[in-house]
């Protein structure tokens, strides 16, 4: 029942955290009920492939609840804002509406309300198309990755699929017996060379197992051959007559030691394999399970089971897999689906450590402790003080326990029991623990010791001071948690003396390839709220975004401000470059010992960092590259071919990409452990056949000599008229290569032509760079890429005042002033240059070599051929 606490103190704790109130009003007559909702999600994907917020309605009736006749609605003031679509919601039956804002209202497709829950707490109703309101939600800030809703009673269970279910399996022979087709699917042909046998499958060579009891089909010697096979290939097909039939599913499984698992080939769930990998036929576990483990049934709530069943034909898939160790000598695969008559309680809310959207939920947990409230907010201070800890009010029995470096604060962590005497740098998190509650959320107030030598720092850029607290060295691999404090310049000057304009935390890792090794570090940056999770802040006065990069010149540019120059000159041509903000960056990576103890931690003079540039990372949005994102449900035309965000360079982060057209490319949106998924094959399927047809098209004597052979320039963007369906491509390399007016990674020009079935290529961004940007000879500047006599040519046009600007422009010796003035000398000298008759004089090309093409032509006509 709900927590009597919350029953006394109801108008005080809706405002404290994750206490809801649900109006007494709700008509259980309707039997129609909103029986869970999740605002807070990090975890579970609807079919866009999106963690969005989600509703869960229920029929409790004994018929058909037409859902036309209801609203869902965020706002009381407007009661009708998203009405349910004409969908027959059967008895017994859950249905899921994912709020994303997306408004889809396909009845044959899942729903996308027009709104999304707001985490830090609001309204949630169903209403009647009267204006009744049926049921009512007030809540409060929400726990990550926990539902909120009705406890259930579970009347009786059915089994849908279990043991003694008949399956079809088989295991690769060769590690090239593979197949094209999608064996997970509902329409597969079973080959002639699969077996076929009784759930559950498996075999234990032990003299004394726990297994022997759960293997009906023994695979030993499919498994342990010649040659070790760790992969089993399971089939389970099944007929439903109708969707009723399967009312508040779930799949139980015993296991050893993973496996992957699709319900009609959309994966479903996963356990003891890579998050990130699709699995092959030579695919191996990542763990080594306990068989007294292996045979506790696990119970997997799944959005995609419930949504991905089907009247008719159904197939439920495995891959099972053991792991690689050659001691390893058994295997077990033994799923079930369970399906559950239930019924709500109205006068029951409960919190759900584990959702179970589309499923009856599980056992509930009363409540959740609120916020710990601090004496102060962050800051930075040069005199030692008192920090005190505020339990959250209403809970007599809360405590609680903080850190001093940044971690999440848990029961083993130190339990706050007085006032914290500050004297170092240190970033307290903070949590309130009640028994038999969710844990509160956490709090996080960061105080940074100055140096008395730091009163003295200031500048005409904005100060920055970073602070890991000894999580760790940075790598390409990990986001080290970091708190980030900025001072903007105040009448002209920053200064650590003022209060910090922002203060926010973030995950830094090493970014790029050639710079990778710099002693200044070059970061990517994500902005992170409480959870780690991203979090859109408008930093240093840019857009507001999640995704920065903190650039921090160095060997390859003592100018300082190469790429800024660049990414201007992109943007007042109306090419989106990522804009910037220069600063001044002190670090610190030392762990206080203690709040009090030991003072390395404090900033000082000697945690100067140098000058960075701070940049948009490019990525797909409203304030960066603007079209329309690319989603799992995307897989055929049109589509599918639009909305990808790649890189041709050297593979980073240890994502590998695709090969096309002779080139390895990256994925940037969507990312790489997105696109390594199964369901999105046939997005990268796409990508592959268009960059091989482009590689064609790029070679002239293909071109010539087959007349199937379209031209290049279908493929690539006009810079303006450009179609809304265009397919938006975006080359970059993390490094400072590049030509002005050149694709950084591709060297094709970015000015380019037409359009091919709205599929072409946008190439950027723009980059102001050397030949070799390992040498700093000034005098090996570019301006076009090109034959070595067309680069000299265009040397040559340039006036002295160009000219002499150049040389400097890669030196300490620039100043701002440089690159205001070589940028609008370039300009002027290149509009001369494109206009003026001597573009036309072909004596600049006199040192180029005749390409193949025009060798072939000339050796026709010589030998008479037409």
């Amino acid at each position: 029942m709900k927590n009597q606490n919350a029953l006394r103190c109801l108008a005080v704790l809706i405002a404290l955290y994750g206490i809801v109130n649900s109006t007494p009003s709700a008509r259980a007559q309707d039997n129609l009920l909103i029986t869970e909702f999740l605002a807070n999600n990090s975890t579970i994907n609807d079919d866009f492939g999106q963690s969005s917020d989600y509703i869960e309605l229920f029929n409790g009736g004994a018929t058909a609840i037409d859902l036309s006749a209801y609203y869902l609605t965020d706002n009381l003031d407007n009661l009708q804002k998203w009405r349910i679509p004409a969908v027959n919601l059967a008895p017994g039956q859950h249905l899921i509406i994912w709020a994303s804002g997306r408004d889809l209202t396909d009845p044959t497709k899942p729903l996308h309300a027009n709104f999304s829950l707001s985490l830090n707490g609001e309204a949630l109703a169903l209403v009647r198309r009267t204006n009744n309101i049926v049921q009512q939600f007030v809540f409060g800030p929400q726990v990550l990755n926990r539902s909120y809703g009705l406890n259930s009673e579970v009347i009786s269970t059915s089994t849908l699929i279990g043991a003694g279910t008949i399956a079809q399996y088989y295991t690769p022979t060769n590690s090239g017996n593979t197949f094209t087709n999608r064996w997970q699917e509902r329409d597969f042909i079973v080959p002639p060379n699969w077996s076929s046998g009784p759930l559950g499958i498996g075999f234990d060579t032990n003299s004394s197992s726990l297994f022997d009891p759960l293997i009906a089909t023994d695979v030993e010697g499919l498994m342990n051959r010649a040659t070790r096979r760790n992969t089993l290939m399971v089939r389970i097909p099944f007929q439903i007559t109708s969707l009723g039939q399967v009312p508040n599913p779930y799949l139980r499984m015993r296991y050893d030691d993973g496996f992957v698992a699709y319900l009609n080939g959309r994966e479903i769930a996963r356990r003891g394999f890579s998050p990130t990998q699709a699995p092959t036929g030579t695919s191996t576990s990542t763990q080594n399970r306990a068989n007294d483990a292996a045979i506790v049934a696990e119970d997997i709530f799944s959005t995609a089971l419930v949504e991905g069943f089907q009247e008719g034909a159904n197939v439920l898939s495995f891959y099972a897999l053991r792991n690689s160790a050659a001691a390893d000598g058994d295997l077990l695969l033994l799923p079930e689906i369970k399906t559950r008559q239930v019924r709500y309680n109205l006068a029951d809310e409960r919190y759900f450590s584990t959702p179970s959207p589309g499923s009856a939920n599980s056992s509930g947990i009363d409540g959740a402790a609120g916020p710990v409230s601090f004496s102060a907010a962050s800051k930075t201070y040069f005199d030692p003080f008192d920090v005190t800890l505020i339990p959250p009010t209403g809970l007599a029995n809360a405590s609680v326990h903080y850190t001093l470096n940044g971690t999440v604060p848990t029961t083993n962590s130190p339990r706050y029991s007085g006032p914290i005497r500050l004297t170092n740098s240190v970033s307290i998190r903070a949590r309130a623990f009640v028994p038999t509650y969710l844990p509160g959320p956490i709090r996080t107030e960061t105080f940074m010791r100055l140096d008395p030598a730091m009163r003295d720092i200031s500048s005409d850029l904005p100060l920055v001071l970073v602070h890991s607290f000894g999580t760790g060295g940075f790598d390409d691999a990990n986001k080290r948690p970091c708190v980030v404090f900025v001072h903007e310049p105040f009448r002209g000057r920053s200064s650590f003396t003022n209060a910090p304009d922002q203060i926010f935390r973030a995950g830094f890792k090493i970014r790029g390839s050639s710079t990778a090794g710099n002693p200044k570090f070059n970061w990517a940056v994500d902005t992170w709220g409480e959870d780690d999770l991203d979090e859109n802040i408008p930093l240093l006065g840019l857009p507001s975004a999640s995704e920065w990069v903190f650039h921090g010149p160095f060997n390859f540019d003592p100018s300082l401000f190469h790429n800024p120059l660049a990414s201007d000159m992109s943007n007042e041509i109306g090419r989106y470059a990522a804009r910037y903000k220069n600063i001044e960056v002190y670090l610190n990576q030392t762990s206080p010992s203690s709040a009090s103890g030991s003072a390395t931690s404090n900033i000082r003079r000697s945690d100067y960092f140098g000058v960075y540039n701070v940049l948009e990372r490019i990525g797909i949005g409203p304030n960066r590259v603007n079209t329309p994102r690319l989603t799992a449900r995307d897989l055929t035309q049109p589509n599918v071919t639009g909305g990808y965000l790649l890189s041709i360079d050297r593979a980073f982060g240890g994502s590998s990409g695709f090969s096309g057209a002779g080139q390895g490319i990256n994925y940037i949106d969507p990312k790489f452990e997105d696109m390594s998924t199964a369901e999105r094959d046939p997005q990268e399927q796409y990508l592959t056949s268009w960059f091989n047809e482009f590689g064609r098209t790029l070679n002239p004597e293909v071109r010539f000599l087959n007349s199937d052979v379209t031209d290049a320039a279908g493929f690539v963007a006009r810079l303006s008229s450009r179609s809304n369906g265009a397919l938006d491509y975006l080359f970059r390399r993390f490094s400072d290569e590049g030509y002005l007016f050149q694709g950084e990674a591709s060297g094709s020009a970015i000015v380019s032509i037409l359009n091919r079935l709205q599929s072409n290529v946008l190439t950027g961004p723009v980059s102001f760079a050397l030949a070799d940007i390992r040498s700093l000879n000034p005098l090996a500047a570019r301006l076009l890429a090109g034959e070595g006599a067309f680069d000299s040519w265009v040397k040559s046009q340039l006036t002295a005042e160009t000219l002499s600007l150049l040389a400097i422009y890669n030196t300490p010796a620039a100043q701002p002033a440089t690159s205001n003035t070589l940028r609008m000398n370039i300009v002027r000298d290149l509009n001369v240059i494109i206009a003026g008759p001597s573009i036309h004089n072909g004596s600049r090309f006199a040192s180029v070599s005749l390409r193949k093409l025009t060798e072939y032509f000339l050796e026709k006509n010589v030998a008479g051929d037409d």
